[in-house]
């Protein structure tokens, strides 16, 4: 029986062999579409063939990838708007400031005494034009005159004081600078030069140059103080005592220089100099006595020019009447004082240096006792609660983003698990030419602040 089995099996395959090489085409079709059949039972049976899922229709979005550094976006050069000695300087490099900070101030004694005149003056203009619209009466007429002449006394007594004043100024100026500043300085022929070595070159010319200088104002106010005394004419005796009062400023700005210069932290440690700091601070006791006296001085005498000056027009006009001419003329000095006024404020706003925004002061170029000019960039600042990023796109995906489109930012600082939220602000009309393909600059901003973002930290922008 397995005989005749095993026969027909060999005679079915020699049958097929002769079939086969008979028929080469056909058979080799017929062999594929076994070959085909084996596998598809194979592979469907052990799970190899791939799932089906079911088409959906929904949105297509399209996504730019570029990168680009972060910046602040707003920056600030900050300067004076006026010619002066740096006075006062509030920030160093890396100091986090508010809006509305006083940065830096120039000396502003004078803008600060115009300021003054300039209010008194207004309220003198405006109370003699209430004065005036309300009229007069002989009583008040008398009470006016008597208000002259105590005003007259007072000024009279002041000037008295004056001369004094002004030879005190003489006196300790000239000492200062002549005797007790004499062991800090030598004379080269052109000019004073300090006599001991100095960390701080830039502040050292400063003072050379100040102490030079001064020689030349004490000298020539010396000529005209030994001319004052009390019976030498107001006009002389103001001429001599605005010249005092500069003696003053200029001496104290030298003393406040040198004082910088011995007590930075570079020439704290030179023991050398304590000699110096001794006579220094015995200089600085004497000046600060002469700077409240001449100031108090000025004063008073600036106060009591200015209500003899107001009562003396107060009478002058409430003896006048009420004329309606005179109302539009003293309605006239009370807008050109209102003017002074507003004028003398601008002038001693230039003298200061206000932080613009809330940020990072990233630069600070001056040193106090410095002279700059209009429009010198002494402090520079970021803004530290604003950034953006600047990147760079193809002309052919440029074409998908416009203002507004939202984006997500990852920072190589902390890697791409960390996704910053911005948008849009700004697309640049213009292209530039990169490796022959047109570039166009793209501007994102970031949403919120966030105290995890950095100026230059490297950003992709999706």
């Amino acid at each position: 029986m397995y005989k005749n089995i095993v026969s027909k099996l060999l005679e079915f395959y020699l049958s097929t062999v002769s079939y086969g090489k008979a028929h080469k085409t056909t058979s080799y079709a017929v062999l594929a579409v076994v070959v085909v059949f084996i596998l598809y039972l194979t592979f469907s049976s052990s799970g190899i063939i791939a799932e089906t899922t079911t088409v959906k229709s929904g949105p297509l979005v399209q996504k730019v990838l570029v990168t680009g550094q972060v910046q602040s976006s707003n920056e600030a050069s900050l300067s004076f708007q006026t010619v002066g000695q740096v006075a006062y300087i509030g920030v160093k490099v890396g100091d986090v400031v508010t809006q509305g900070k006083v940065l830096a101030t120039l000396s502003s004694l004078d803008a600060q005494a115009s300021l003054l005149q300039a209010q008194a003056t207004l309220q003198n203009a405006q109370a003699t034009l209430d004065q005036l619209t309300q009229g007069s009466r002989p009583e008040e007429i008398a009470i006016k005159q008597q208000t002259v002449d105590n005003a007259k006394a007072t000024l009279d007594q002041t000037y008295l004081t004056i001369p004094d004043g002004v030879r005190n100024v003489d006196a300790v100026t000239s000492d200062i600078v002549r005797n007790k500043f004499s062991s800090m300085f030598t004379y080269n022929g052109t000019g004073y030069v300090l006599s001991f070595s100095s960390c701080d070159q830039t502040l050292q010319n400063i003072i050379e140059a100040n102490r030079t200088n001064i020689e030349r104002t004490i000298s020539d106010f010396q000529k005209k103080s030994s001319t004052i005394s009390a019976l030498s004419n107001t006009a002389d005796i103001d001429s001599v005592f605005d010249q005092a009062y500069k003696v003053t400023s200029v001496t104290n700005d030298l003393v406040s220089s040198i004082s910088t210069l011995l007590l930075s932290s570079c020439s704290a440690t030179n023991s050398s100099l304590d000699a110096y700091r001794t006579n220094l601070t015995n200089v600085k006791t004497s000046m600060n006595t002469l700077f409240t006296d001449i100031s108090s001085k000025r004063t008073a005498l600036t106060t009591a020019k200015n209500t003899y000056t107001s009562a003396a027009r107060d009478l002058a006009l409430t003896k006048a009447g009420t004329d309606p001419y005179k109302l539009q003329a003293q309605q006239a000095l009370v807008t050109s004082a209102e003017a002074q006024v507003k004028q003398a404020e601008a002038n001693l706003s230039k003298t200061v240096v206000y932080a613009p925004f809330s940020g990072t002061i990233s630069d600070v170029s001056v040193v106090r006792g410095e002279t700059v000019t209009s429009g010198k960039t002494v402090i520079s600042m970021l803004a530290t609660n604003a950034f953006e990023v600047e990147a760079k796109v193809p002309e052919i995906d440029v074409v998908k983003i416009e203002d507004g489109s939202k984006v997500n930012i990852t920072l190589d600082a902390y890697g791409t698990s960390v996704v910053f939220p911005a948008t849009v602000t700004r697309v640049s009309p213009n292209s530039t030419t990169e490796g022959n393909v047109p570039m166009y600059k793209v501007l994102v901003t970031f949403i919120g602040e966030d105290l995890r973002i950095k100026s230059g930290m490297t950003a992709n922008v999706n």
